[in-house]
């Protein structure tokens, strides 16, 4: 009987991240990424865009010896939704991975892990599993405090996990996108292109990066105001009802999580529940004004620290 010779396709991956200013951490970074092992797929290229950097990213990122390292030197800032939309019209691979400049990779898996579910079609996109390292200033603690207390509701709310830190998208939905210049949520758009345009969406707890938490009053207060807006700019694009829904999270499900961390850190956690309260407000006031050039938070840029 004549033997069955043909062989499963090996996917091919593109890792692509958008920089600016993040001369402290993008050679680690992109270390990481050379470090993983190809197992299941083969990495064909790895796109470093910088976004206007003002300091020596791009000259970091080029001290990186690969032969899949291609480093872009864009002296203009436009914002990191222009810049995704340049790497998909020159997406090549199967697929795409899309972490943040300032994480790293928690082993050597990671890749594999994140895209294993975009063998099936009908996936178009993943989300991994950031996990912050340990807090160094008060502000830094009283953030991963209420981090403590979110992330153990990934696997039941995918929203959760759908953050630009680590996602990876198949080429055939990466095609399908267009992200608006203005919008300052990325992966809140791609989460809910996702869903509109037919794909699942899947949540790989395996694929683990490390990220820092803002460490500075002033850092925390600009980043989270800009997530509280998110919702709110998502209904510009994608029906209420269903942003609602995503974003809506069962009070039975948060408050024991809530409550478990104020207990263990009351002190920590009083300062930032007023914090995040005073975001929340600063969210509804500047809805307007917020747009896709936020302000860079530099304290949670510097990722390894001795």
């Amino acid at each position: 009987m004549k033997k069955n010779t043909r062989t499963k396709k090996i996917p091919t991956v593109t890792v692509a991240v958008c920089a600016l200013n993040e001369e402290h951490n993008i050679q680690s970074f992109l270390k990481s990424v050379l470090a993983q092992k190809e197992e299941g797929y083969k990495l064909e290229k790895i796109i470093c865009i910088s976004d206007g950097s003002t300091d020596q990213t791009v000259a970091r990122a080029k001290k990186v010896k690969s032969d899949k390292l291609v480093v872009l030197d864009h002296k203009e800032r436009i914002g990191k939704s222009s810049r995704l939309n340049e790497i998909y019209a020159m997406l090549t691979s199967d697929i795409v991975v899309l972490p943040d400049a300032d994480v790293v990779f928690a082993d050597e898996h990671v890749i594999s892990h994140l895209i294993a579910p975009l063998t099936d079609s009908k996936v178009g996109m993943t989300g991994g599993h950031p996990l912050p390292f340990p807090a160094k200033t008060f502000v830094e603690q009283a953030v991963n405090l209420t981090l403590s207390a979110y992330i153990p509701l990934r696997p039941k709310y995918d929203a959760l996990s759908a953050t630009g830190r680590i996602m990876a998208l198949s080429k055939k939905f990466a095609k399908e996108i267009t992200m608006p210049a203005e919008t300052i949520s990325n992966d809140g758009f791609t989460y809910f292109s996702c869903l509109t345009h037919g794909y699942k969406y899947q949540y790989v707890p395996e694929a683990v990066v490390y990220f820092r938490s803002p460490q500075t009053l002033y850092d925390h207060v600009n980043q989270n105001t800009r997530f509280d807006a998110t919702p709110a700019f998502m209904k510009r694009y994608f029906p209420a009802e269903l942003v609602e829904r995503e974003y809506w999270i069962d009070p039975q499900d948060i408050q024991p999580l809530m409550l478990k961390a104020m207990l263990s850190d009351p002190i920590h956690a009083l300062a930032i529940f007023f914090i995040n309260r005073y975001c929340l407000l600063m969210a509804k006031i500047k809805l307007s004004s917020i747009n896709s050039l936020w302000e860079v938070v530099y304290s949670s840029k510097k990722v390894i620290q001795k």
